[in-house]
């Protein structure tokens, strides 16, 4: 698993708590909703941090665990000297 195919601590607490925060400002711009979520996470308290720490673990273990479900690039078999769309 590479370091971008990792849930962070914040981006659960973000996916758990963008719902709440839209609903509650409908007309907030999606990065003013981001930053409304960044400083609620700013202001947890360390258990909370340590809650996600968890998860986010747990999740890491869960891809490492079951490889199926990690996505794999296809090597897509094409014939370099085909025709490229459009080029008519």
């Amino acid at each position: 698993m590479t370091e971008s195919e990792r849930l962070t601590p914040f981006m659960i607490f973000f996916c758990e708590n963008k719902p709440h925060v839209q609903a509650m400002n409908p007309t907030a711009k999606p990065a003013e909703i981001s930053r409304m979520i960044f400083e609620k996470w700013k202001g947890a308290s360390s258990e909370v941090a340590r809650a996600y720490s968890v998860l986010s673990a747990a999740y890491a273990e869960t891809k490492k665990s079951n490889p199926t479900s990690v996505r794999r690039k296809r090597k897509l078999d094409r014939d370099p000297m085909a025709p490229k769309a459009g080029a008519w």
